[in-house]
């Protein structure tokens, strides 16, 4: 059996995977077989400035470079002039200065180079024999325009994200997407073949359905009463996710007192040392063990988001533990359901009305949340998805 050598690089440490591009890497590559040897360059920005190689698999390697001092000045720009927590500058579009990464990744012998984000694809020096993916986890430049919005340099970042955007799409021979819709802005905005892009989308892991005593267990271990229901928001600190957390405490919670809502991960962080409403918990980052536990706990999956592209990876969690979702259009994007059938879409404005005609109707939560789950079941589990990436990456090597 010939090994194929696969280099992945991102900007991030990889494992282990907790926040939605760390989770989509994760699962796409650990699953493609024994026939594939793994490297995964990442950065570190955080607070281990160590240099890390290590095994998390038999054929998957993680390799993370301790971030460039001139990352700090950048860093700086962007807390104390740019008074933005939510873009990090250099991360986004200045990488490319990093000597030390750039070392890394073009050190080690690779058949096949990806570039997870476009924003290490600058990085890579592409040798004979070699073929470059791109694989776009979101539409980087409309979402840096909503992410953005309103900010004195919004058309400076936009233009480099485009910039990087656009020629990693140009470098690849393969462009790999989310969904349809991200397709569609790519062959729109770069003038590229659709022929070229295949959409491979997020996923969800797909287990066997929790019992009723089991839940009753996992409820009772996060000391939530019998009788309250609860609903379930996750994200991580970003800007679309810290805006709908701060919607759910404002907006929603002070509307459903009967219901304890519950904001996973560390978008909630932005909402500590505030008075919040009596009903409202925040967990903080959760390892997946945690996360599965308050997935099994819920009763509704909320998803008040009004930026982003790419699948929402929260809304595949949703439904791989069969929970009924109220989402904006924004957070079903994507997904190739049906409104009423296998989720709920509803303007802003709405979300209290529609939750609460799912807390008064049992059956009706119980059909959303069956059909959800077997959407995921069909459309969106992870080992299928994989299988499919398979065939993409035989197609280029081909």
């Amino acid at each position: 059996m010939n090994i194929i050598n696969l280099l992945i690089s991102d900007t991030a440490p990889l494992f282990p995977a907790l926040r939605g591009g760390q989770k989509r890497i994760w699962h796409l590559y650990s699953d493609l077989g024994d026939r594939f040897d793994i490297t995964y360059v990442g950065m570190d920005c955080g607070l281990c400035k160590r240099y890390v190689d290590r095994r998390i698999k038999s054929n998957f390697r993680e390799i993370i470079q301790p971030v460039t001092k001139a990352y700090y000045p950048f860093r700086y720009l962007d807390l104390k002039v740019l008074k933005n927590e939510v873009f990090d500058i250099f991360i986004h579009v200045c990488m490319v200065l990093d000597k030390g990464f750039k070392k890394e990744i073009n050190r080690h012998k690779a058949d096949v180079l990806i570039a997870s984000h476009p924003w290490s694809s600058p990085c890579f020096r592409i040798k004979d024999g070699q073929a470059f993916i791109y694989d776009a986890h979101n539409c980087e430049y409309t979402l840096a325009q909503d992410i953005l919005k309103g900010r004195w340099y919004k058309a400076i970042v936009c233009f480099l994200v485009k910039l990087i955007e656009s020629a990693a799409c140009k470098k690849a021979v393969k462009i790999i997407v989310s969904s349809k819709k991200d397709k569609e802005l790519f062959v729109k905005l770069y003038k590229i073949s659709g022929e070229k892009i295949s959409v491979v989308p997020n996923g969800a892991c797909i287990r066997p359905s929790p019992s009723y005593e089991r839940k009753k267990d996992v409820r009772l271990k996060l000391k939530i009463e019998s009788t309250r229901p609860v609903l379930l928001f996750i994200g991580t600190n970003y800007k679309p996710n810290i805006d709908a957390a701060k919607f759910i405490v404002n907006e929603i919670a002070p509307k459903i007192e009967e219901a304890d809502i519950v904001i996973l991960g560390s978008a909630g962080e932005c909402l500590r040392g505030r008075a919040l409403p009596g009903n409202v918990r925040l967990t903080g980052a959760l390892d997946d063990a945690g996360l599965y536990d308050w997935l099994m706990a819920a009763d509704i999956g909320l998803n008040p988001v009004s930026i982003g592209s790419g699948i929402s990876m929260k809304m595949l969690d949703y439904f791989a533990f069969s929970l009924p979702v109220v989402t904006t259009q924004i957070g079903a994007r994507g997904i190739a359901g049906m409104n009423l059938k296998d989720f709920i879409v509803c303007e802003p404005c709405e979300f209290a009305d529609k939750i609460k005609y799912l807390l008064s109707n049992p059956g009706l939560r119980e059909d959303v949340g069956r059909n959800a789950r077997k959407l995921a079941e069909e459309a969106y589990d992870w080992k299928k998805i994989s299988s499919s990436l398979n065939i993409v990456l035989n197609s280029v090597l081909k």
